[in-house]
């Protein structure tokens, strides 16, 4: 099990200061993005060695079977979704009542309300209410065919030439086939991908066309 004597990390601005000479103090430099957040968490196996310690490198295996995110839930906060990765090695030591260990994980900047995390179909016209306090990075799956606009908030995002469908992931800033089997960049007509400010956000599209929008409503880590 996860022990629970941690200290919660938060996330942090990624900027620079900077000295300049002549000039008193320093130059903040934005990189206008958050850094990942690294979290350790302590680890507990109550079972002796040699059991105990089997059982912890099994659970560890698990938690390190890739290196990609994944969805992570602390019981503090029920209503978000962390987005974690295993990336570093993993420290476990054997006492006389049982395994211990620890665990960084790495995070994205950012908690997803897990509302915001499941499919929604939509109408035309709506205005979406981003609830968080992020902009928004949405996965949205059109379905028809031929050419489309979709706009939000004014600012139009087009799909020309659709097949039966596409879907538009604007975290992963990938556009592939709806059916996720061909990648379908060339086929999209945008300056960047779309987002949710927070608070109203007025969608519209085309006649003819199916729009199902996986929202991604997030606050800061």
């Amino acid at each position: 099990m996860i022990t629970f004597d941690v200290d919660l990390a938060s996330s942090e601005p990624d900027v620079e200061a900077v000295s300049v000479p002549g000039r008193d103090g320093d130059v903040i430099v934005d990189n206008h993005r958050n850094k990942s957040v690294n979290q350790t968490f302590g680890l507990y196996c109550n079972v002796p060695h040699p059991k105990g310690t089997e059982l912890m490198r099994q659970a560890i295996e698990w938690l390190r079977q890739d290196v990609q995110f994944h969805d992570f839930t602390l019981s503090t906060e029920p209503d978000y979704i962390r987005r974690g990765a295993v990336l570093t090695a993993v420290q476990t030591t054997v006492k006389e009542d049982g395994v211990y260990g620890s665990l960084t994980f790495n995070f994205k900047p950012k908690r997803y309300l897990k509302t915001g995390m499941t499919a929604q179909k939509l109408a035309s016209g709506v205005v979406f209410d981003n609830t968080g306090s992020l902009n928004a990075e949405p996965k949205i799956t059109i379905t028809g065919t031929g050419d489309f606009t979709l706009s939000i908030n004014g600012t139009p995002y087009g799909v020309k030439g659709m097949d039966t469908g596409t879907t538009i992931d604007s975290e992963n800033q990938s556009v592939i086939s709806a059916n996720g089997t061909s990648n379908e960049f060339n086929k999209f007509q945008g300056g960047s991908f779309p987002i949710l400010k927070p608070g109203k956000n007025t969608i519209t599209w085309d006649d003819g066309f199916a729009v199902e929008i996986i929202p991604r409503i997030a606050v800061k880590l």
